[in-house]
């Protein structure tokens, strides 16, 4: 079985419906070097991707994901989707 190989360039935005809230509550950049992705957004939602490779997205780093790697977050309520949430990325 042949392994997609997806590349997703630059920033996910996810931005849960809170109560009003515009703001992003989770922004991930992939900008750095180590297994860890900083959450930009303020809240502490940092990622790990310890088998994700990095590479040159279309404005800053990326993520390739192989179909055998990925990111994980923390669990977080409003990340769950009972509100509904909306994910933005460029692939």
């Amino acid at each position: 079985m042949r392994t997609l190989s997806w590349l997703l360039v630059t920033a996910i935005a996810l931005c849960a419906s809170l109560a009003g809230a515009q703001a992003p509550r989770a922004w991930w950049s992939f900008e750095g070097t180590d297994d860890t992705v900083e959450d930009r957004s303020g809240n502490g939602l940092d990622g790990l991707a310890p088998a994700c490779d990095r590479a040159e997205g279309h404005e800053g780093q990326a993520l390739r994901l192989t179909g055998a790697n990925g990111m994980t977050v923390p669990d977080e309520p409003d990340l769950r989707g009972a509100q509904g949430f909306t994910v933005d990325c460029w692939v």
